[in-house]
């Protein structure tokens, strides 16, 4: 894939460059989940991403977030296949909340699978929680045949955390390079990918913001030249916190990881992506 027109290995300095650059010309990021997506902060970086956040005069309420995610829905072919579906959930655990003994589910999977198995042709199908405190995409594939490949899914759940941009540019190489591996070893085993970005999240420097979002980007690009099925959080709580505002609630009582309530933002936006027309429960 080397040759790939998403590939972001040759671009991936100059962009970081241009990155934190633009960032020089506006306010420092500053460290509050709802303050890091304001438009200022963002605008410098718009052109990067593809796509351009519009300040909005809308007072900040209890977020009725309307964000229209672009990925393609759950092939139907797969989602009423006849026979049991193994559903295992992979990566940072850090990001679907800490795992109750009695459940063997982590809260988010666990209202994934509650919803996923309500489904007409679905009443039958597994769940498997591998999801592992700030795990990165490296360490999965290293460890893949003894944590993945040895409960044999049908689709993969994978839930990226920030776990890899801590390496910076340095680890760059060898992440893209472990998540084409990991798609390409799906598509060769009929496994169907569904990748979650990580919801936005406040970051020390503007250097560590760089870096964040170029693993963001990669994220993105590999999806789409793989046909993953994509599921942009970070998109999501990005987008409301600039048109509504009040995403602060989302966040665990560290203002670092997502809580109760961002899990229920998390899972409708995987519901939704998915075209899974359920409602999540009220419990």
């Amino acid at each position: 894939m080397s040759g790939s027109a998403y590939r972001l290995s040759a671009r991936s300095d100059r962009r970081r460059r241009m990155i934190l650059l633009s960032q020089s010309a506006v306010s420092p990021v500053v460290h509050r989940a709802r303050e890091l997506s304001l438009p200022e902060a963002q605008q410098a970086v718009s052109e990067m991403l593809g796509y351009e956040l519009a300040p909005s005069n809308k007072p900040h309420g209890q977020p009725r977030p309307r964000y229209a995610a672009s990925a393609p829905p759950l092939d139907d072919d797969r989602l009423n296949e006849v026979r049991p579906l193994r559903w295992v959930f992979a990566g940072d655990s850090l990001m679907a909340g800490q795992m109750e003994e009695r459940h063997r589910l982590t809260p988010l999977a666990s209202a994934l699978a509650s919803v996923i198995v309500r489904h007409p042709a679905r009443h039958d199908d597994q769940m498997v929680d591998v999801l592992t405190p700030g795990i990165s995409i490296p360490r999965l594939v290293s460890a893949w045949e003894t944590r993945v490949a040895i409960h044999r899914p049908d689709v993969l759940v994978l839930f990226c955390g920030h776990s890899d941009a801590v390496a910076g540019m340095r680890g760059f190489h060898l992440f893209e390079d472990s998540l084409v591996e990991m798609l390409t070893t799906c598509r060769d085993a009929g496994i169907t990918p569904i990748i979650n970005t990580p919801p936005c999240l406040p970051q020390a420097s503007d250097s560590q913001l760089a870096d964040v979002l170029i693993y963001l980007e990669a994220l993105r690009a590999e999806a789409a030249a793989h046909n993953a099925i994509l599921v942009d959080h970070w998109a999501h709580w990005e987008w409301t916190a600039v048109e509504m505002g009040g995403t602060e609630v989302w966040y665990d009582d560290s203002g670092r990881f997502p809580g109760p309530r961002g899990h229920r933002q998390m899972a409708r936006t995987f519901l939704n992506t998915l075209g899974l027309n359920l409602t999540l429960s009220t419990s």
